[in-house]
């Protein structure tokens, strides 16, 4: 069964994501990188959790390619959301452990040369401004990265990509 492809892109953020390990060179372990689900969305506040939330696609008609049937074009923002709770000892300031969650993440995401393409599967990609949060409940802290991914699909298929 073929994947859309935004489904794909979804997919090799997520992959992209899981490797923050100490063992890849990281400095940090993600305890874990979901796409959480109405069921799954309290146990996604773990320590060094990473959520992964897609956005509305719109279109980029400027990009879209002539052809039968045509490419059109597409613009996905994925959230992606670094999650830090802190144990009540700790006495690192809250904004050092965002901060090496947020290096983590961007590394993550931008390592693999021409990384802005995700294997072909996009035309670009972006990582937009980094917006650090604490709750209301002071339980946890974590940073927001925008990620922007400029795709091309058939007009009439969206299982296969025109990048």
């Amino acid at each position: 069964m073929s994947t859309p492809v935004l489904e794909s892109l979804a997919e090799l953020v997520v992959e992209r994501l899981e490797e923050i390990t100490t063992e890849n060179g990281y400095s940090i372990d993600a305890e874990s990188v979901d796409r959480p689900s109405k069921l799954s969305w309290d146990n996604g506040l773990r320590e060094r959790s990473i959520l992964v939330m897609q956005g509305d696609s719109l279109r980029v008609p400027e990009l879209d390619c002539p052809g039968n049937p045509p490419a059109v074009a597409y613009s996905v923002q994925f959230n992606i959301h670094g999650i830090r709770r802190p144990d009540d000892l700790d006495q690192t300031p809250y904004m050092t452990a965002v901060n090496e969650l947020d290096a983590c993440i961007r590394k993550a995401l931008t390592t693999p040369d021409r990384w802005h393409n995700f294997g072909g599967v996009a035309i670009d990609a972006d990582c937009g401004d980094p917006s650090p949060f604490q709750s209301p409940e002071g339980d946890h802290v974590g940073v927001t990265i925008p990620l922007r991914i400029v795709y091309r699909i058939s007009e009439n298929d969206p299982y296969t990509s025109r990048a």
